[in-house]
């Protein structure tokens, strides 16, 4: 039987001939997406940061790799392979989650970065515990704060600083990396020059535990000096830098650089600038021309 090369071929019965067309499952069909971070390869699924930043992706586009693969990977830069895995372990946490202190602040890197603020805000509460048991120094504590915008911690940093019995510029200034900047050591100084003088000789430590001054801790704390509480030391912080507090007020979807805002604090917020005049009993001010 001769067969005519040029006679139609009947399709192959297929398996699911006759079945429902297959839908893909909203949830539960993950996309896949291949970053490249300091030479190395991560391959997660994309719904972990769509779910926290739908536009997330949306950074990458034009760069020529809309469809990632091993040949061409989302490339991320200024940053490292441990930080990013960092953020991977909070965001995927598959065999575990982020543990420790590089791991978290690397997690807290990138999130302020690409604004991912519920990863944020579990990093800084993560790492705020850590904090405690950790060697880390209230200069680092500091100089954290100030690069990720970390309000408390900038607060009770400069609080704690201005209650070591031998503070000096030495100590506040000095090395490469752990150095405070010359204005904000001079705030420092004028918060314990006001401390000073309110209401003993010399501001001292206080008692954590009851956030008394010692001489009035109900915990046992016998030594004779400041009755400056925990709340007033606070206070003047918060009087001389106010500034710099107001500005990380601003929500990271604000600035793409945070590294940026503490250089452009304008004249009406300067820090050794006196505390605005109090309103009048009715709490408004009156405009110029009304009676």
């Amino acid at each position: 039987m001769d067969i005519d090369p040029a006679a139609p071929v009947a399709a192959v019965p297929s398996p699911n001939d006759g079945a429902s067309i297959r839908e893909r499952h909203p949830s539960y069909y993950f996309e896949m997406a291949v970053f490249e971070v300091d030479g190395t390869l991560f391959r997660v699924p994309k719904d972990g940061f769509i779910a926290l930043d739908p536009g997330f992706f949306d950074r990458f586009k034009g760069l020529g790799n809309d469809q990632p693969g091993e040949e061409t990977p989302f490339e991320i830069k200024d940053t490292t392979a441990e930080a990013f895995h960092g953020l991977l372990l909070v965001l995927y946490p598959f065999r575990r989650t982020a543990e420790t202190y590089g791991e978290w602040l690397g997690a807290l890197d990138l999130a302020t970065k690409w604004s991912l603020n519920d990863i944020r805000t579990k990093a800084i509460a993560t790492l705020t515990t850590l904090h405690e048991t950790s060697a880390t120094s209230q200069i680092e504590i500091a100089l954290l704060a100030k690069r990720y915008r970390v309000k408390q911690w900038l607060r009770n940093a400069y609080a704690k600083l201005v209650q070591q019995e031998e503070l000096s510029i030495e100590s506040l200034h000095h090395g490469e990396d752990n150095i405070l900047d010359w204005e904000t050591i001079a705030r420092l100084f004028s918060v314990r020059t006001k401390l000073s003088s309110w209401p003993s000789t010399t501001p001292r430590p206080i008692c954590y535990s009851c956030s008394s001054g010692y001489g009035v801790c109900q915990f046992g704390c016998r030594s004779a000096g400041s009755q400056i509480t925990l709340e007033r030391i606070l206070g003047e912080v918060d009087i001389l830098f106010r500034g710099e507090f107001k500005n990380m007020d601003i929500d990271t979807k604000t600035l793409n650089h945070v590294d940026t805002l503490f250089d452009t604090l304008s004249e009406e917020d300067d820090l050794f600038s006196s505390p605005p005049p109090p309103t009048s009993a009715g709490g408004k001010k009156k405009k110029k021309g009304m009676k």
